[in-house]
């Protein structure tokens, strides 16, 4: 039998993914019971790269919420850089959203109404995530919710995009970015995030995304415009109060989305009223992956 890989104090179990900037374990670690995912930098002739991720690492080191997935470690072994976060056992939504299409409005709505209090949690603390969208957010098999990759986020007191920008990284993925955050770092705020989360959600009602993937002067005026098929044209079937929550969130101009999650909150709390103890929005979501409820 070969012996196991080590990096630092943890065994490699496997490989899960390699990306342009990093690479991907599950890892374990000796007298530790569960497992983690070791993420390793493999760029490090970039000094901007190597800030950004020892920022992420330091921020989400900072948060504790149930909706977050907890970094728990930071080092250097040889000539990399680790970063060792809570496995999370089961799929992202992006992956969700592929398996069943699209997801039902009821567990679509749980599911985002999780994701807006992890949310929240880091916008009380000043962080600007900056990159919502379904491959970010994972869903256990146990049906907690936890929002991810905190790679680009900035706090507020820090204003560091223009800089991190000139490594060729752009802030944000195209299809889910807002307006202001094409035109400039500088002009994103709590709205950036929350705009964000109404294209997720239309995607997760929908099946499809209102935008295509990509930088096309056809897709930037799109964006700008907010120039997209109403998601009632794909899905008869979605609730008026959770079309109207799109619509709100997707807003072109800042002043007319939701001010902050909090009031997005409040919104939703009509959906809400069968659902408010976490184990039942839990029990709700798993039954749902697991296929027992169609809800």
């Amino acid at each position: 039998m070969m012996a196991q890989k080590k990096i630092g104090s943890y065994f490699i179990i496997q490989a899960i993914e390699r990306g342009g900037a990093a690479k991907i374990y599950l890892a374990g670690q000796s007298g530790q019971k569960q497992n983690f995912i070791l993420k390793e930098l493999i760029i490090t002739n970039s000094k901007d790269i190597r800030q950004r991720f020892e920022r992420e690492a330091r921020l989400m080191r900072m948060f504790d919420h149930p909706n977050i997935v907890k970094v728990h470690d930071y080092f250097k072994a040889g000539s990399h850089y680790y970063m060792a976060m809570e496995f999370v056992d089961g799929l992202s939504l992006d992956k969700l959203i592929k398996k069943k299409a699209l997801i039902s409005p009821l567990t679509g709505i749980l599911i985002f109404q999780q994701v807006c209090l992890g949310l929240q949690y880091a916008h009380s603390k000043g962080v600007i995530h900056r990159d919502i969208k379904p491959a970010n957010v994972l869903i256990a098999k146990n049906g907690r919710v936890k929002l991810t990759d905190f790679g680009i986020a900035t706090p507020d007191a820090e204003d560091q995009g223009e800089r991190l920008t000139e490594t060729g990284f752009y802030f944000g993925t195209p299809v889910y970015i807002s307006p202001e955050q094409l035109e400039s770092s500088k002009y994103v705020d709590e709205r950036s995030d929350i705009y964000s989360m109404g294209v997720m959600l239309y995607e997760m009602m929908t099946g499809k995304r209102p935008f295509e993937s990509n930088f096309s002067s056809e897709t930037i005026t799109n964006i700008y415009n907010g120039k997209y098929i109403k998601p009632q044209k794909h899905n008869t079937q979605i609730p008026a109060k959770i079309r109207s929550v799109i619509i709100k969130a997707m807003s072109s101009a800042k002043k007319n989305r939701y001010a902050n999650i909090k009031e997005l909150l409040n919104t939703l709390a009509p959906l809400m009223k069968k659902y408010q103890e976490q184990k039942v929005i839990t029990g709700q979501i798993k039954d749902y992956l697991s296929g027992k409820q169609s809800g």
